[in-house]
């Protein structure tokens, strides 16, 4: 068993995909055009893999995943503060 951990990344650019492994360019970019949005998915066919520490990041790079405001634990946590003018029970 071969448990040596390496760093995969894929750019998606307006010019197509890239893969690199370990931070060397393995290929592209390869034209893509249908890549408008969508879901990302990792997998292994012949081997066993484990998956960590997966980042993914918009056109503006890193930042903040989603806007908390609206969201279930935002809006659950300024109920129990009762900032929201309705009081948990």
């Amino acid at each position: 068993m071969n448990n040596a951990k390496h760093t995969y990344k894929l750019e998606i650019t307006k010019d197509g995909i890239s893969a690199y492994l370990d931070d060397a360019k393995q290929f592209g970019p390869v034209p893509e055009t249908n890549l408008i949005a969508g879901r990302i998915g990792m997998g292994m066919w012949g081997a066993k893999a484990r998956f960590d520490d997966v980042k993914v990041y918009g056109p503006a790079g890193p930042g903040i995943a989603v806007e908390p405001s609206e969201k279930t634990a935002a809006t659950w946590g300024g109920i129990k503060d009762g900032v929201l003018g309705v009081q948990a029970r």
